[in-house]
């Protein structure tokens, strides 16, 4: 498990080992090797920019949650493969350039620094590297839904009625 301030692996990846920001040899080793990094909720480790931004979206979109995940990549590097994620997400590209497929998309989406792209819960998406290293935020707004409703109402009627906590014959 990571603590905090440590840098962690993307899954995908070749390793889970953590990386402190003290020792920077074990991070520009796996860099160069092509490997990937990501820095998980790092509006706790980057400051208030991030942390307004993130803020924002959290009042926006009347979030249970925003999830701010910094990814860095080597030029060449594809991600960790087409993922689907959970929540609402929006991908702020800081440095180089990625290509990202979405998925019900006819076209890839270039990223260049400044640019944002929004994807949909529940759309597949994977990024591809260019030439050049890169490095995008993730924010991921965790939103009520509701199936959450459906859900809670479930697990309240669970623990009110035995029947519900019964294997089915």
């Amino acid at each position: 498990h990571c603590s905090e301030g440590s840098l962690n692996r993307s899954k995908g990846f070749p390793t889970s080992e953590c990386f402190h920001f003290g020792r920077l040899e074990p991070f520009i080793k796996t860099f160069g090797e092509g490997g990937g990094l990501v820095l998980k909720e790092a509006g706790r480790h980057l400051g208030e920019i991030i942390n307004a931004f993130s803020n924002e979206l959290h009042e926006s979109f009347k979030a249970k949650a925003v999830e701010t995940h910094l990814f860095f990549s080597p030029s060449g590097a594809k991600g960790v493969g087409a993922t689907v994620e959970s929540s609402e997400v929006f991908i702020l590209q800081l440095e180089g350039c990625k290509k990202w497929k979405v998925e019900h998309s006819e076209k890839d989406y270039e990223l260049k620094v400044g640019n944002i792209l929004y994807i949909p819960r529940g759309l597949s998406h994977e990024a591809c590297v260019s030439s050049v290293p890169s490095m995008h935020l993730s924010l991921g707004i965790r939103t009520f839904k509701y199936i959450d409703l459906l859900n809670l109402k479930s697990f309240l009627l669970s623990r009110e009625e035995s029947i519900f906590n019964s294997p089915l014959p």
